[in-house]
Parts: structure tokens; sequence; C-alpha cells
């Protein structure tokens, strides 16, 4: 019942606008798309984008239609190519990417998300997160940096409470195991310490008189010895 009536709504468009224009032809698209018929309506796609390769309706159906992560990908990139600003577009981006292991094209894709959204808290610890997997010196501190902005966004972050800590605490380890390889600022190793110990210390006060304070504690100790 409801294909009959889509096809009488498609038939009243078409006497009306033509069945050439863009309008008709997405909408037949999306009709074949709720049949089943997908290659059909992919057809269709490709033709109106060959006619104008920047249509984002085109460009969007065309990534939901995508059955592999590869052309999801590549569905995504087309799309983001004629429309940088979307944030949502580079969320998608991020995910897919995260989904197949790119961590550093992630990390890319979550930067411009941080662009769109500078005070989400969340997204800056998902960032660092991505940061701290890719690892290196270099990394790790980026992951402290997105860390430390995310609670500052948000003080009861504990993800990022704990991240804080983390990647901190990474980064004094990745520095130590250089030994004199690579030339370290100390001012970044000094901030680094105070970050643990800061980290750590609202951590445990945040848990104070909780059932897990005992569990927190411990788990904080080793990252806080001989600071």
């Amino acid at each position: 019942q409801q294909h009959s009536v889509a096809e009488i709504c498609l038939s009243q468009v078409r006497n009306t606008v033509g069945k050439d224009t863009v309008r008709f032809r997405t909408m037949l698209a999306r009709c074949l798309e709720s049949a089943g018929n997908v290659d059909s309506a992919l057809k269709i796609y490709d033709a109106i984008l060959t006619d104008n390769p920047s249509n984002l309706m085109a460009l969007k159906r065309k990534y939901c239609l995508a059955r592999s992560e590869k052309e999801s990908v590549e569905a995504l990139n087309a799309y983001l190519e004629q429309n940088m600003a979307d944030t949502a577009g580079w969320n998608e981006m991020a995910k897919l990417r995260l989904a197949i292991g790119d961590y550093k094209a992630a990390a890319f894709a979550l930067e411009e998300v941080v662009l769109g959204c500078p005070l989400d808290s969340p997204i800056h610890c998902q960032l660092a997160e991505v940061y701290a997997t890719l690892g290196g010196a270099e990394n790790l501190q980026l992951a402290r940096k997105h860390m430390a902005q995310a609670l500052e966004l948000d003080s009861t972050n504990k993800r990022a409470m704990f991240g804080l800590v983390s990647v901190s605490k990474a980064f004094l380890d990745e520095i130590s195991s250089q030994g004199k390889k690579k030339v370290v600022d100390e001012h970044d190793v000094e901030v680094a310490k105070e970050l643990v110990k800061f980290g750590a210390d609202i951590l445990v006060k945040s848990y104070k008189g909780t059932r897990m304070y005992a569990a927190v504690q411990q788990v904080l100790k080793q990252p806080i010895e001989g600071l």
C-alpha cells in the first residue's frame, strides 16, 4: 500500500517538474532504495553527480548505501571534499577510520570535529585517546593537552581525569625509555609530573566516601610513585 502511494506521489511530481529534474530523480532513487533496488538507486545518484559533483544529497545517499568499509570511506571522502565544514561528517569519518584501525586518519578527522565543536569535552577526550594509541612523545604531548582541555571544559569528566594521569605518565615513561637519545624539554617533564599528581589528587577526592575509594587509591598508587 505504501509503495502505491509513493507511485502516485512520484507521478504527480513528474507531471509537475518533469522526469529529468534532480528533484524527481532523487525522489525516484529514494523509492528504489525503499523497494530494495539499491543498484538502480546508485545509478541514478551517479548520474546526478555526473551532472553536478557537488550535489550533497546524492553524495550522502551513496555513503549510506555503501556495502563495504572501503566504499564507505570513498563515499564519505567524496562528500567531505564538497562540504568540508560538516562536523557530523568528520565525526562519521573518525568512526570509520577507528573501525579499520587507521588511527592517524582518525586523529585528523577528530581535529576537524574539534574545530567545529571546540567546547565539547568528550570529543577532546576521544581525540586524546587516539593520540595516546598512536604513541610516541609528540603524540602523547598532544594527548595530554586534549585530556587537560577536556577536564577544563568539564571538571566532572572522570574519563578525562583517568586519561590525564595515564597519558602524562605514559609521556614520562616514553621520555625515560629514550634516555639520552633525544633532547628533552625539562619544562615538559615537570608539567607532566605535576599533571599526574593533579589528576590523581582530583580522582581520589572525587571518589572519597564511595565504595570505589580504596580501589581508586590502589590504581593510582603506581603512577605517582617516584615522582
